[in-house]
This record gives structure tokens, C-alpha cells and sequence, in this order.
């Protein structure tokens, strides 16, 4: 027998919708480097990327929708289901040799349609 369960909880709240991809600044190095950790410098795309009730969303650096240029990751919305998500990362492609290829995700930045991408 199935039993559909509302995961909301008390306490639950939407995800915030004013949040913008966090993004590199130039800086002084700190003086005791054994504290801070570093990141590798992908060569793609910064986005958000939610799900909220299977729904997937992704929103660039300026704030625009460009869920439908990254067909691939429609199927993260399914996965995840009811959970809530939201990741800050870099959207890369990656060419024949496995290598993140800013000319190969280049092609497909400011497509509209998901047949195209």
C-alpha cells in the first residue's frame, strides 16, 4: 500500500528567490594559508540551479531563466522529488576528452530552445 506523505514540516519555508551566484573578488592573500581552502577555476558558467517539488530551475549570473539551454539536467528535478535545493556552482561542458571546454558550452549559452542545446 502507498501512503503520500507531506514532507513539509513546521519551520518549512520556500527557497529565497533574491539570491544571486556568488562570485570571485580580488583580494589579498591571507597571511596563514593552512586555513583557507581552494577551489579549481572552471572554465564555464555560473548559475543557481533549484528544485522545488520536482520542479528545476536555472538562473544565470544576471538573473535570467536559462533552464531550457541545459536539457541535461532536467532530470535532477525527478531525482530529487520533494526535496529543496538550491546549488551555486559552474555549468561546464566538456569536450571528447573529458576536459571542461568553454567553446563546446559557448554554443549552446543563449539558447532558447531545448532541441537546440
Amino acid at each position: 500500500m502507498l501512503d503520500r506523505m507531506d514532507v513539509r514540516t513546521q519551520g518549512w519555508a520556500s527557497l529565497p528567490r533574491d539570491v544571486r551566484p556568488m562570485l570571485a573578488v580580488a583580494a589579498p592573500l591571507p597571511r596563514d594559508e593552512a586555513g583557507w581552502a581552494y577551489e579549481v577555476k572552471w572554465d564555464g558558467v555560473r548559475a543557481l540551479v533549484s528544485v522545488e517539488g520536482g520542479r528545476l530551475h536555472v538562473t544565470s549570473r544576471n538573473g535570467n531563466v536559462v533552464t531550457a539551454s541545459y536539457p541535461e539536467l532536467r532530470g535532477l528535478g525527478l531525482q530529487l522529488g520533494s526535496c529543496q535545493v538550491l546549488l551555486d556552482g559552474e555549468l561546464i561542458a566538456c569536450n571528447p576528452e573529458g576536459r571542461a571546454d568553454f567553446g563546446v558550452l559557448q554554443s549552446r549559452i543563449h539558447v532558447g530552445n531545448p532541441g537546440r542545446a
